[in-house]
């Protein structure tokens, strides 16, 4: 007999206190990140790329969450965030890994590169 009562629960409990804490570390790191770089007079060259790069690990690590809730692929939550990684960064994807023709319009030649990084990286946190 387990000493806290039974071992499922206690399992799922620890489970939960395990993806609290990673969940908090992420957005610890993604807030530090975002304070050190909000005062950077201009943007680095590759700053889309660093950002894509950024926001495709952030999407694998909450699919994997997602896959340890034992979430259906046909749940809310799933689509939600897999809709609203592509619509917030999609055009971000497409420039930080040059596939950026004039698609529509190109709306990276109307704004700074400093306020797009800035914006990004507010997006992600």
């Amino acid at each position: 007999m387990f000493p806290f009562g039974n071992m499922d629960v206690y399992m799922i409990k620890s489970s939960m206190k395990l993806r609290t804490f990673l969940n908090l570390l992420v957005w610890i790191v993604l807030t530090v990140y975002m304070w050190t770089v909000w005062d950077t007079v201009q943007a680095p060259m590759n700053w889309a790329h660093t950002v894509s790069i950024m926001a495709i690990v952030l999407f694998v690590y909450q699919m994997v969450c997602m896959r340890k809730m034992k979430v259906k692929y046909y749940d809310f939550r799933i689509w939600f965030i897999s809709l609203q990684y592509i619509f917030i960064f999609g055009r971000v994807f497409l420039h930080g890994f040059n596939l950026d023709g004039n698609i529509f319009w190109d709306l990276f030649n109307y704004y700074e590169d400093t306020s797009l990084y800035k914006a990004a990286v507010y997006g992600l946190v």
